[in-house]
């Protein structure tokens, strides 16, 4: 191992998620005094104590050592670096860096060298800044959920409320789409749907708008959102916070209404029999164990357990899995195939953009191996992709870096799929959330009588997949 690093390899097959969210710190916020206005300013802040100073600035040699220390642990770990970018658009970038290195300061360096990562272009190779973490102390008042019609503002500071419940229209003078696309060259995703998901960790992080161009001097940040009203979009001039506390407001959403997908937030996984939707309804928040429960005999019990329960339907909801390890799901796979269960309109898997990594394999196994039908959004990660990532961190910045070790391709080989799309597609909207609707699993009672065609083998080429982008040599 290269001694300029201090290297952990997770358990194979696992997901980086849990690693990185410890990584980063948390997108929380805190006080601000009372602002009104149409174009408020939340500023001053009231004194806190003072931080720690921050660490010297790095030299260009440190700053040299460590992006040959990057390249090489890319180079030496990811199967397949040139995937997606050519060798020769590697080294246009890998060399532009190196004669900017005296201009740049230790953050906009920081940043150049999650870009380099982002050529990836896969959700398990990513940076995280550490070196900064005092900058970081600091956040945008703003906690944003990116849904089907759009990023919202689901929670933010009081005098901020304005913004609540607000689609974002620009931050900084820089319209959403823009934005998205200049933070999305910074930051690792196997897609479209990934990128969505992780966006809005970094829509409330300044020192990173700051690097794609974000005004906001001692003023503050302005944001604008459309409540959707046919009125004038609200403008609010915000100041960042201390991220050491809970947003006061957050969206009101309907009162007395239960999600199914919400109960026993403690666990990460539990089964349940729906009589209004003639099914057991199995959720896997991850792929990975709970406390002393094991998560491979409770999957090998379900197709019993349903049919036991003499429902028409088997609904495995794998919305928001991150992933964990493989291990536990490929019996699973298996025992369905031998199940009644492994027929058309009888098992049905949820999806949306944050299914990833492990749950993207159980994903791809079952799209494969069975008659699954899928139902809701577009997959977060690819049929075919990279994990198992090594993480290493370097030398003088501190910046922890993740790359991927193993391409797993548990579809065709030429399957370039950029996501795996539901059969039934059923977007979730602002509306949806601020209602308490569930209308992905609400569509499952009325699949019977919709039941799109799948097709012959292989399944990945049937109709519902046939509009999926492919990604191959950068495009």
């Amino acid at each position: 191992m290269n001694s300029d690093f201090a290297s952990r390899r997770p358990a194979r097959g696992a997901s980086l998620s849990g690693f990185i969210a410890r990584a980063c710190l948390s997108t929380l916020s805190c006080w601000l005094p009372t602002a009104t206005g149409a174009v408020a300013k939340e500023w001053p802040p009231r004194a806190q104590e003072p931080l720690p100073a921050p660490p010297p600035a790095l030299t260009v040699a440190e700053k040299a050592a460590d992006l040959e220390a990057l390249l090489t642990f890319v180079r030496d770990v990811h199967p397949d670096p040139y995937w997606y970018h050519d060798r020769a658009i590697w080294q246009r970038a890998e060399q532009g860096l190196r004669e900017r290195l005296a201009a740049l300061d230790d953050a906009a360096f920081t940043w150049e060298l999650a870009q380099l990562v982002a050529l990836l272009h896969d959700g398990h190779s990513v940076l995280v800044r550490r070196r900064f973490a005092l900058e970081e102390r600091t956040l945008v008042p703003i906690e944003v959920r990116w849904l089907a019609d759009g990023p919202f503002v689901v929670a933010t500071t009081d005098t901020a409320r304005v913004l609540l419940g607000g689609r974002l229209v620009s931050i900084g003078g820089i319209a959403m789409a823009e934005l998205a696309a200049r933070l999305g060259r910074g930051i690792g995703a196997d897609n479209e749907p990934d990128l969505h998901q992780r966006l809005p960790r970094a829509l409330n992080r300044p020192w990173l708008l700051h690097q794609v161009g974000v005004a906001g001097g001692g003023d503050g940040i302005r944001v604008v959102v459309d409540h959707g009203d046919g009125g004038t979009p609200t403008a609010l001039v915000v100041a960042p916070v201390p991220g050491e506390q809970p947003f006061a407001q957050r969206v009101r959403t309907a009162e007395g209404v239960d999600l199914v997908r919400e109960r026993h937030p403690e666990r990460k996984f539990f089964a349940e029999e729906l009589p209004e939707l003639d099914a057991l309804y199995v959720r896997l928040r991850a792929v990975e164990d709970d406390g002393d429960q094991s998560l491979a005999p409770f999957l090998a019990g379900l197709p019993r357990l349903a049919a036991s329960r003499l429902v028409h339907r088997l609904v495995i909801d794998v919305r928001g899995n991150p992933g964990g390890s493989n291990d536990h799901v490929r019996a699973f796979v298996r025992d369905l195939q031998t199940s009644e269960y492994d027929a058309a309109g009888r098992l049905f898997v949820l999806t949306d953009g944050a299914t990833f990594s492990a749950a993207q394999n159980l994903c791809t196994w079952l799209e494969r191996d069975t008659h699954a039908l899928f139902v809701g959004a577009p997959t977060g990660g690819r049929p075919n992709h990279f994990g198992d990532a090594q993480v290493r961190m370097l030398p003088a910045t501190g910046a922890l870096v993740a790359i991927s070790s193993r391409r797993w391709q548990d579809s065709a080989p030429d399957d370039a799929r950029a996501f795996l799309a539901p059969d039934l597609p059923v977007p979730m909207t602002f509306a949806d959330l601020l209602a308490g609707r569930d209308p992905v699993l609400a569509s499952v009672g009325t699949a019977r009588e919709a039941l799109p065609e799948v097709g012959d083998r292989p399944r990945w080429r049937r109709a519902s997949q046939r509009s999926v982008p492919t990604l191959r040599n950068g495009r």
